[in-house]
C-alpha cells in the first residue's frame, strides 16, 4: 500500500474493522479506571469557569448551525430558486407546498429539523431569498398557521 491520504484512510478502516472488538475492551477498562479523575476534573473546570464555558458552549452552537444552515442551502443549489440571490445569510428554506411552520413546530430539536430536510429525498423544499418567499406567500395566501407542540 502507498502513502497517500486515500491509502491511509483505507488502511486506518481495515485496522478498526479488524481490532473493533479488542479496542472496544481498551476504550471500556481505560475509562473505567479514569471515570472518577476526568469527571472530577471536567466539574472542577466547569465550577471555576461557568461565563467561559457558556461562551465557549453558545460559540459553538452558532458555528455548528451556520454549518448546517449552509449545507442545507447547498444541498438546494445554494441560491434563490426564483431571482438567484446567493448570500447564505439572507437565504430561507421554503416548503414549497406550504406547512413549514407546522413542520418545523413538531420537530423535537433543530438538529433533527435540518437533519430531516437534508435526509429527504423528495423535492419539498426549495431556497427563497426573503423578497421572493415573502411574494410567493402572498401570491399564494400562505398564511402562517399555528402548530401544536409535541407532548412531553
Amino acid at each position: 500500500m502507498g502513502t497517500t491520504p486515500e491509502h491511509i484512510k483505507q488502511r486506518n478502516a481495515e485496522y478498526k474493522a479488524r481490532s473493533r472488538e479488542r479496542l472496544g475492551e481498551y476504550d471500556r477498562a481505560y475509562y473505567a479506571a479514569h471515570a472518577e479523575g476526568k469527571r472530577a476534573a471536567a466539574n472542577a473546570w466547569n465550577a471555576a469557569n461557568p461565563e467561559e464555558r457558556r461562551e465557549r458552549d453558545s460559540a459553538y452552537a452558532r458555528e455548528w448551525r451556520a454549518r448546517v444552515r449552509k449545507s442545507v442551502i447547498e444541498r438546494f443549489g445554494g441560491k434563490c430558486a426564483e431571482c438567484g440571490f446567493s448570500d447564505w445569510r439572507a437565504l430561507q428554506i421554503d416548503h414549497i407546498n406550504g406547512g413549514g411552520n407546522q413542520e418545523r413546530m413538531l420537530a423535537t430539536s433543530p438538529h433533527a429539523y435540518y437533519k430531516a430536510i437534508i435526509a429527504s429525498e423528495d423535492r419539498r423544499y426549495q431556497i427563497l431569498c426573503p423578497n421572493c418567499n415573502q411574494i410567493k406567500r402572498y401570491v399564494r395566501g400562505e398564511r402562517r398557521q399555528r402548530a401544536e407542540p409535541p407532548a412531553t
